[in-house]
């Protein structure tokens, strides 16, 4: 249903001499051999973007409905990974409204130096809203714990680790995938036909 309806709106954008747009989100490898990890949250369009909050038993299936079946939570392995193998620094970037939002970036090493993702400091939810926003990153990794738990990277300015929550807290998702992306489909029209 999503991919018919991305295709509908590509010939209609077609049809007032639009570009069509990419069929999958930015992502980038961060360290050798490591997974592809997606520039924005699931449920944002600029990776300043919260996204959405959701809980343990739900976050598998938002990547899937979001992005479809080649992406997937992070481990907690990759993201103990991630602390282990990128430079990180706590930032305040603006938004598209001019807003300042807190967050990490996590900037890879040597050969992959020019690769790096931000984090939003996007709180964590009970279901009743949203708290922290600003102050702390909360996302689920896809690993869970044998005591009815999971594990999920947790930060706030001066400290990042994996740590094991309750699944009923709700929180971000930023998806992963193994391979890379496939290039952006993009095609350019004139009036009166394809260039």
């Amino acid at each position: 249903m999503k991919r018919k309806l991305k295709s509908m709106l590509a010939v209609a954008l077609c049809a007032v001499g639009l570009s069509a747009f990419a069929e999958e989100p930015d992502a980038v490898q961060l360290w050798k051999d490591g997974p592809y990890f997606a520039t924005c949250n699931v449920g944002a369009d600029t990776p300043e973007g919260y996204g959405i909050l959701t809980n343990f038993n739900d976050a598998a299936q938002a990547v899937t409905d979001a992005l479809g079946a080649d992406w997937h939570l992070p481990t907690a392995e990759e993201f103990t990974n991630l602390l282990n193998n990128c430079e990180k620094s706590w930032e305040t970037c603006k938004d598209s409204t001019g807003a300042d939002i807190n967050g990490y970036r996590f900037t890879g090493k040597g050969d992959y130096s020019s690769n790096s993702i931000f984090l939003p400091a996007a709180g964590v939810g009970n279901g009743n809203g949203r708290k922290w926003a600003g102050e702390q990153g909360n996302y689920w990794s896809s690993t869970e714990k044998e005591s009815g738990g999971a594990w999920c990277l947790y930060f706030y300015e001066g400290s990042a680790n994996v740590y094991n929550n309750v699944r009923s807290d709700y929180m971000s998702v930023r998806a992963v995938r193994d391979t890379p992306p496939p290039p952006p489909v993009v095609a350019q029209f004139v009036k009166g036909g394809e260039v």
